[in-house]
């Protein structure tokens, strides 16, 4: 039997190279992408690494419009410690990540694409300060969360409650009703509002509470209560008149809780 022994010459890496994705443990991660199965393989990375012990953010965005609502919802996005990662080709939008990269001015940019071989996306990643990922080994670039700087902070204050509900009139009714049981209640009438007050909501505790035909351009609230679901709330109910059977095609984790402020006081 023959044997026979191969010898690689050893090469620097190429500046866009990235060995391996090291993050704070307060980080806020942005992951764009059209491919929800690229998504999928971020998540399963991540819950390896038992993020829900940590006070990473993750941030599921699908097109070009969604991290535009997302950019304007964080005015201070380029100074907060946040991460992104964004695939190059967006189906059916002229912009590339790479394009919103630049125009956005995105630190910590990570480009995860199938076309990492294209010299004009090698070139342009290089003048951008953007590192890059062959998309076919995401699942395999090792992440490693390192503890972040102990910071004082004044205690903030976490709500008991969140009200979306376009009618003036009824959130004022419901703003009272806390008021009156001592209960902290924010109340928000479109659902792009939630996202300003997320650092003060708690995944577990704060009972969400959504009209479902909100204002005409805006999304059922249904329909968002699906969207707060897959981001880890835990405490959501539809304040509907049209009861629970008109909602059970969401999933039996969404219950009808009416129209009336869970803390009106008993006659």
């Amino acid at each position: 039997m023959s044997s026979y022994i191969l010898s690689l010459p050893k090469v620097q890496a190429p500046s866009w190279f990235v060995p391996n994705i090291e993050l704070k443990s307060d980080v806020e991660i942005v992951i764009l992408d059209d491919d929800s199965g690229i998504h999928a393989t971020w998540v399963d990375k991540l819950n390896k690494l038992e993020i829900n012990k940590t006070n990473i953010k993750v941030n599921h965005i699908s097109n070009p419009d969604n991290l535009s609502k997302w950019i304007n919802n964080n005015p201070d996005y380029d100074k907060k410690n946040v991460a992104y990662l964004f695939d190059y080709e967006l189906i059916g939008f002229k912009k590339s990540g790479l394009d919103l990269i630049e125009k956005y001015k995105l630190p910590k940019a990570i480009l995860v694409t199938s076309h990492y071989e294209e010299d004009k996306i090698q070139v342009k990643c290089k003048e951008l300060g953007v590192k890059l990922i062959p998309k076919m080994i995401a699942g395999l670039v090792p992440i490693k969360i390192t503890a972040s700087e102990v910071k004082t902070e004044s205690t903030k204050i976490i709500y008991d409650a969140l009200y979306l509900d376009d009618d003036t009139y009824l959130r004022g009714g419901w703003e009272k009703a806390a008021k009156n049981r001592g209960v902290k209640l924010i109340t928000i009438s479109k659902p792009s509002e939630f996202y300003q007050y997320e650092k003060n909501l708690s995944k577990d505790s704060t009972g969400i509470y959504l009209d479902s035909n909100l204002v005409e351009g805006e999304i059922k609230g249904e329909e968002f209560a699906v969207e707060l679901y897959k981001l880890g709330y835990k405490k959501i109910s539809m304040a509907s008149g049209y009861g629970q059977k008109y909602f059970s095609h969401v999933g039996p984790w969404l219950e009808c809780t009416g129209k009336d402020s869970p803390w009106e006081e008993e006659w």
